[in-house]
């Protein structure tokens, strides 16, 4: 079967406003919960709020970056305008430093 997840989908979610939500009842083994594992330890999001249907993950600044080159090799690949997504990621890396 398929893998329903993978970081870019997952950094996408994370990227919006209402952030990622992860269900409580999530089991450890999934493909989602190795993703988020994974993201959260290497600082590309972080939890953000958690209520009783689960948590809440939102993009930190670096994961936000690394969103941002997804899209832009996603539309590259597929011929599509990127100079938006190049033009946010140069405004963060400028911050970054």
């Amino acid at each position: 079967m398929a893998k329903l997840y993978n970081e870019p989908k997952v950094l996408y979610f994370a990227s919006r406003d209402e952030g990622l939500h992860v269900d409580s009842n999530e089991q450890h083994d999934t493909d989602l919960s190795k993703l988020v594992s994974s993201l959260k330890r290497d600082g590309l999001i972080e939890k953000a709020a958690s209520d009783d249907s689960g948590s809440y993950y939102r993009t930190t600044k670096s994961g936000l970056m690394a969103h941002l080159r997804h899209q832009i090799n996603y539309r590259k690949r597929n011929n599509k305008d990127y100079s938006k997504q190049e033009s946010e990621l140069r405004d963060l890396e400028a911050t970054a430093k």
